[in-house]
């Protein structure tokens, strides 16, 4: 429960409370959680013989205010929060906090919900029709003036260009399971494989990165506009781009809608994007069963045996 909630304030970038919250858990001693619902806030902590760390605090659910973005924030982050350590009543009031502010998303795209939790609200109990409604909002706020696609450009013959496109090239758990799988298939010679990050300078002195500038390819698109960037993209000459950053904050989704390449996957991500121009996903008969991909997924899906994601040089 604990690092549920360290990894929710990963989500929202406080990064000195997910990085303590997780030394909680590291420490592997006994440890106390609390929850506190008053008239005026919400509370949940936990402590041990280190002392406490709050781990979300927040107004008092009646007073939210569900007009505002940091309004809807704080209901979804409380009802994430509040199923992690299984205060099932503090949840049932954040969720009906959370449908209303969902109803006002969908009737108004100025009332979106915060993007960078779209992902996580599938581990809430909303409704399957609303979350992929809310997929859908999102993708077309981020293409709102439509560009056709980009011709396509041919490489060298017998060669693949594939690319990947996302802002986490760097110290971050992307690149712990996939970092491995991204060099050696620069290392096949029917392959050639360019990273395009959107991270600017973010991970500049990290190790992975350097890795990546030296065995793979890296183009820095962080500084420059989503039309430049799906532009340099297409001179590249890319057959397959892999988007891999799904609705998290920064994503630059716009990017995708330009069509720079003439297939467009969605990867990593655990929940479709519900986007029109991103028709394929790549996934696994576990985490996407057969059965209800057509409910829960706006894309055609392409499963990989038998896991979607590397775990390290030996998996690839």
């Amino acid at each position: 429960a604990i690092e549920a909630l360290g990894s929710l304030h990963a989500l929202r970038g406080e990064s000195g409370l997910a990085l303590r919250t997780f030394t909680m858990c590291a420490r592997l001693e006994p440890t106390r959680l609390t929850c506190r619902l008053s008239a005026s806030s919400v509370q949940i902590e936990a402590s041990d013989d280190a002392g406490p760390i709050r781990l979300l605090a927040g107004p008092a659910i009646r007073g939210v205010d569900l007009s505002t973005e940091t309004g809807r924030e704080a209901v979804l982050e409380l009802a994430m929060a509040a199923g992690s350590v299984a205060a099932w009543s503090i949840q049932e009031k954040a969720m009906s906090f959370v449908d209303r502010a969902l109803d006002l998303a969908l009737v108004d795209l100025g009332a979106r919900m915060p993007s960078k939790l779209a992902s996580a609200m599938i581990f809430l109990p909303i409704d399957v029709s609303k979350l992929l409604l809310l997929a859908r909002s999102l993708a077309s706020a981020s293409n709102i003036y439509p560009a056709p696609a980009m011709p396509w450009r041919r490489g060298p013959a017998g060669t693949l260009r594939l690319a990947y496109l996302t802002g986490d090239i760097g110290q971050t758990v992307l690149m712990s399971f996939f970092g491995p799988a991204l060099i050696l298939h620069s290392c096949n010679g029917l392959i050639k494989v360019t990273i395009f990050s959107i991270g600017g300078s973010r991970h500049a002195s990290s190790s992975w990165r350097r890795q990546l500038e030296e065995k793979v390819g890296l183009v820095e698109l962080g500084k420059v506009d989503d039309d430049a960037g799906a532009l340099a993209i297409n001179e590249n000459a890319v057959n397959v781009l892999v988007f891999l950053d799904g609705h998290n904050p920064g994503s630059r989704l716009g990017l995708m809608a330009r069509k720079p390449a003439p297939v467009q996957v969605a990867y990593r991500v655990c929940s479709t994007l519900g986007a029109s121009f991103i028709p394929w996903f790549v996934n696994d008969a576990l985490a996407a069963p057969p059965e209800i991909v057509s409910t829960f997924f706006t894309e055609s899906m392409i499963f990989l045996p038998p896991a979607y994601l590397p775990a390290g040089i030996a998996a690839t």
